[in-house]
């Protein structure tokens, strides 16, 4: 036998109702067939769902079911909100996960769930997950996206307000900063058995504007791929073009020779250089040039002489 206790029953409210301080249903459920709202004043749990069951299945289990006749693609089946309200008294959905059907056909059910939530007052998707990808960042905000490794918080860096990828660090992007300088259209002149800087006044590249002055200073450590080339015109036989990786103006870090090897008669020559080296934010790189022709020379233009280089980690 059924039976419902009832700790106390106050007068009618109104034709529809009674208002009841609490109920205890031993057998059976509840069904109600319009909203329902449960209040309480303190942090005490609002709802809570308790299962007994010993079994190794799921439970407690709550289901969210639309149950329409007329369902069709792309219906909205379920949602839950998080509100509050604002400072202004104003109630306010801070959050929300939706749950929208893509396909309804029977035996190709798609469907797709929706992470929203408030940021700068406007509400975004945060999160979406549907049936062909997963997109972090649907409304395309500056919404920066980090994955942290056990020693690493910063394994992956999605820089958002740069539309760039790090690895292992934040702030700049992958293979920032960065920078490819050459020379225009015109020569310089290299003394022999002289080192001489060589100059670059055209920049393709310079992502952070560390390049400056023949001078590439990043400004931020870490290890750096640096390659730069020089060439030679009309180089004696047997003379050699020597270019002179430096840094902070008198620490050689990298040397290449490159010789006219030519049968007879004078050749253009280049020497190139490619390293990786450990930088810290105050280093600075520079590029020389020596050659021992005997007398003047002078550079090619172009990309035939260059300077680049770019962060690796």
């Amino acid at each position: 036998m059924s039976e419902i206790r009832v700790d106390t029953i106050s007068e009618k409210t109104s034709a529809n109702g009674v208002a009841i301080d609490g109920v205890t249903i031993k057998d059976g459920g509840i069904a109600a067939t319009d909203g329902s709202t449960i209040t309480t004043a303190d942090n005490t749990d609002t709802l809570t769902l308790i299962s007994t069951d010993a079994d190794a299945t799921q439970g407690p289990v709550l289901n969210l079911y639309r149950n329409s006749s007329a369902v069709e693609d792309d219906n909205d089946i379920a949602r839950i909100n998080f509100t509050g309200n604002d400072s202004g008294g104003n109630a306010t959905t801070y959050a929300s996960t939706r749950v929208i059907i893509n396909d309804v056909t029977d035996g190709t059910e798609d469907t797709q769930i929706i992470h929203s939530q408030m940021i700068g007052g406007a509400f975004v998707s945060t999160l979406r997950c549907k049936p062909d990808e997963i997109v972090i960042n649907d409304s395309s905000i500056d919404l920066d996206f980090r994955v942290e490794s056990n020693g690493n918080e910063n394994a992956l860096f999605v820089n958002a307000g740069d539309d760039l990828i790090d690895f292992g660090v934040s702030g700049t992007g992958h293979l920032r900063p960065s920078f490819y300088a050459s020379k225009d259209g015109t020569a310089q002149t290299i003394a022999a058995d002289t080192n001489t800087l060589v100059t670059f006044n055209t920049e393709l590249i310079d992502s952070d504007g560390k390049f400056a002055s023949n001078r590439f200073t990043p400004t931020i450590a870490g290890y750096y791929f640096i390659s730069s080339a020089v060439s030679m015109t009309n180089h004696p036989q047997n003379a050699y073009t020597q270019i002179r990786i430096k840094k902070n103006g008198n620490t050689d870090v990298f040397q290449e020779l490159g010789f006219n090897h030519a049968n007879s008669g004078e050749a253009d020559t280049k020497a190139e250089a490619s390293f990786i080296i450990y930088l810290d934010g105050d280093d600075y790189l520079e590029i020389f040039i020596r050659q021992n022709s005997g007398g003047n020379e002078n550079t090619r233009t172009g990309h035939e002489c260059r300077f680049m280089g770019y962060r690796i980690h």
